[in-house]
């Protein structure tokens, strides 16, 4: 039995349709994702972006307000700089199903003592992210509650000096199933991130287990929360048959604020920000091999 393992969304309108796949979406140790430079977002006191893609003439969402734009995505920030919710708009979709149906993915981000606590996700169904932080080592656990209040995946990150992650390796089993002693549908991602003075590197790395895993190894993921137990069955795994998956470059303005994103394994594929003197995003470029997306940022500020 093969392992088949993508997510995808899809922004669906009418015959305006774009295909993006989620890879890389990371948070640091503080829990901002990283095209929000905190400080930056907390300088300039913004208090929401909302991002548009631009529409042809002959969608019928042309006509509205601000005309020739699509909404796609809002974000809301604390008087921190802090992201407090993100919405994506009609981003889960179900194409399985007699009639394909898509709703908004809707994060809510929550804080204890600076640090990201929590995550809850609505889309079809609610599910919940929980970091945990051993701040002498250096180490976050990261742990996924599906709907029927089950862990789906555990992931263990290791941050530097600096608080950037340098690895991490997860394993998600939230659509796993049993034939006999055999578990199928185990994935499992390692990442390696490299530093230069104003570039990140990233490399991915995976597989499936698609022979059987372990029992007892495969019920510390399922149902315990200790970080070093967790850390020594990940060490106990063999993963000889993990195979390099992608490789990323992200480059920095002296500030700290992404400016792009780079494939390393396909050059036609290439996101770029373009920013403002004091480091907002105006306007986001995505570049593939067939198409290019312009998307607008538009902002509300505190008062």
């Amino acid at each position: 039995m093969s392992c088949v393992y993508l997510r995808v969304v899809w922004y669906f309108n009418m015959k305006f349709t774009v295909l993006i796949l989620l890879t890389l979406v990371q948070f640091g140790l503080l829990g901002q994702p990283s095209e929000w430079n905190q400080t930056t977002v907390k300088n300039n006191r913004v208090k929401e972006v909302l991002v548009y893609t631009k529409v042809p003439k002959t969608n019928p969402d042309y006509f509205k307000k601000p005309r020739g734009l699509m909404l796609i995505s809002e974000t809301r920030f604390d008087n921190f700089g802090r992201v407090t919710l993100h919405n994506c708009k009609g981003c889960y979709q179900i194409t399985d199903t007699d009639s394909d149906c898509c709703t908004d993915v809707i994060q809510k981000f929550f804080y204890d003592k600076k640090k990201l606590a929590r995550i809850e996700e609505m889309d079809f169904h609610k599910s919940t992210t929980i970091f945990s932080y051993d701040t002498v080592n250096r180490r976050r656990l990261v742990i996924g509650i599906d709907r029927n209040d089950k862990l789906s995946n555990v992931k263990l990150e290791y941050f530097d000096q600096k608080g950037r992650e340098v690895s991490a390796i997860e394993l998600d089993f939230g659509s796993t199933f049993t034939k006999g002693d055999t578990i199928f549908q185990v994935f499992i991602t390692k990442l390696a991130s490299t530093y230069d003075r104003l570039a990140k590197t990233i490399e991915e790395s995976g597989g499936c287990f698609w022979k059987n895993m372990d029992r007892l190894k495969f019920k510390v993921f399922t149902s315990s929360t200790d970080i070093n137990e967790i850390e020594n069955t990940f060490k106990s795994l063999d993963l000889s048959f993990i195979e390099p998956r992608g490789k990323w470059t992200i480059s920095y303005d002296e500030n700290g604020n992404e400016i792009e994103i780079a494939d390393r394994n396909d050059e036609k594929f290439l996101t770029t920000y373009i920013r403002t003197k004091k480091g907002l995003i105006t306007k986001e470029i995505i570049k593939k091999p067939a198409f290019t997306f312009e998307h607008v940022y538009h902002y509300k500020y505190w008062n």
